[in-house]
């Protein structure tokens, strides 16, 4: 036979047919606790990403996303190339044009040792 429930003030209670014994399903305190546990992982995560620098706005110096969770900083915005050639004529240009050693980019076959410029 299928066991019969109880509504009690706490909660809850399963009665079982077998063997007469009351067990106790606090049910509603358990949601709860696991809401709040869920609840502070998701603030944690979301922490997390806001210290996380957006990869969009770093390389390209705008972000499409709406509500982006990720950090947007204007000091860590790559380096524009047509500016590094003098050929950015763009008032409107997202990137930055200030030459910094931490913004420039990185030319990978100079650091294998194999660029020719």
């Amino acid at each position: 036979s299928a066991p019969l429930y109880e509504r009690s003030a706490d909660g809850h209670t399963l009665k079982r047919c077998r063997e007469n014994k009351s067990l106790n399903l606090r049910k509603d305190r358990i949601r709860r606790q696991l809401r709040d546990a869920k609840m502070k992982r998701v603030a944690a995560a979301a922490a997390a990403k806001k210290e996380t620098l957006c990869t969009f706005y770093t390389w390209l110096g705008q972000c499409s996303r709406k509500d982006c969770p990720y950090k947007h900083d204007s000091e860590k915005v790559a380096v524009c190339r047509l500016f590094l050639l003098g050929k950015c004529a763009s008032d409107t240009c997202p990137l930055s044009h200030s030459v910094q050693p931490a913004r420039m980019p990185a030319c990978k076959h100079f650091l294998q040792g194999n660029c020719v410029r």
